[in-house]
């Protein structure tokens, strides 16, 4: 069976419209979840609008709406699109990794576990420490394990942007190089041509 782990990130968290953050470019967020999205694709000037030497107001609607203080905090200390982003891709990481380990380990066992049923009875008693640590342990080690590789990509991304973009201002110099000395060509093509005119 299922189980829907709402949160700040969930797709069917939603605030009510007086909390909704509305972007200069018309965008509408209604949870984390949508900020996150939106950031990834943001131009710089929605951005700066809204991220700049005097405000943030991302990390205030953070604050404010959802009551993430050390989020909001971590935000606010930096203007970088991808490091806002960072902060909050490990917050949301975190927020599920706290609402799985307070599942109860039956759960665990009947998702797991799926050839060897459950005894009703078992399940329906109270459980036993030891087998909900090993779980808690073992499910943090994985999202450790997650949110490590996910950096990891993160990571490559921004290098590789700055690589297309370090490429995309070498093309240009070059592009205007060329047309330099194609200007000082013509130039001096003119000037014979006048001189043995």
């Amino acid at each position: 069976m299922p189980i829907e782990i709402n949160s700040s990130y969930s797709k069917a968290h939603h605030l009510r419209p007086e909390h909704y953050f509305y972007l200069t470019d018309g965008k509408i967020l209604q949870n984390m979840e949508q900020l996150s999205t939106s950031l990834k694709d943001m131009n710089e000037t929605v951005f700066k609008y809204h991220v700049n030497e005097d405000k943030n107001d991302f990390a205030n609607w953070v604050r404010d709406v959802f009551g993430k203080q050390e989020l909001a905090q971590k935000m606010q200390q930096t203007k970088n699109k991808d490091l806002i982003l960072k902060e909050i891709k490990k917050d949301m990481f975190k927020e599920k990794a706290r609402m799985i380990l307070d599942l109860p380990a039956s759960y665990f066992k009947t998702v797991f576990k799926k050839d060897k049923p459950v005894d009703a009875k078992k399940q329906n008693s109270v459980e036993q420490p030891a087998e909900k640590k090993d779980i808690e342990k073992e499910i943090s080690k994985k999202l450790d394990m997650v949110i490590e590789k996910e950096n990891e990509i993160e990571e490559q991304e921004l290098l590789l942007k700055r690589k297309i973009e370090g490429q995309r201002k070498l093309a240009e110099a070059n592009l205007l190089h060329g047309f330099a000395i194609g200007m000082v060509i013509c130039l001096v093509i003119l000037i014979v041509y006048m001189i043995l005119r």
